[in-house]
């Protein structure tokens, strides 16, 4: 009831679910977000280092979002 931990390989994760997630931080210019409580293969999204550093904090020029704004825990 607490937890829930996806499987999901970095391809679909990448074509299918994020798309929307950086339409909206990237295209919609969001300052803030809060992280999902859930799991994505075995990690927690809050502590995802390669969805919250590579992707989400990235460098545009490395195929990150460049997200500056603030993170927020669901916690």
């Amino acid at each position: 009831r607490t937890r829930n931990d996806s499987r999901i390989s970095i391809q679909d994760l990448e074509s299918y679910y994020l798309q929307p997630f950086r339409a909206a931080l990237v295209d919609g210019a969001s300052g803030s977000f809060m992280c999902a409580y859930s799991e994505i293969n075995g990690q927690p999204m809050c502590s995802n280092q390669y969805i919250m550093s590579r992707l989400v904090r990235g460098k545009k020029e490395d195929g990150g979002w460049g997200f500056t704004g603030f993170v927020s825990s669901d916690w």
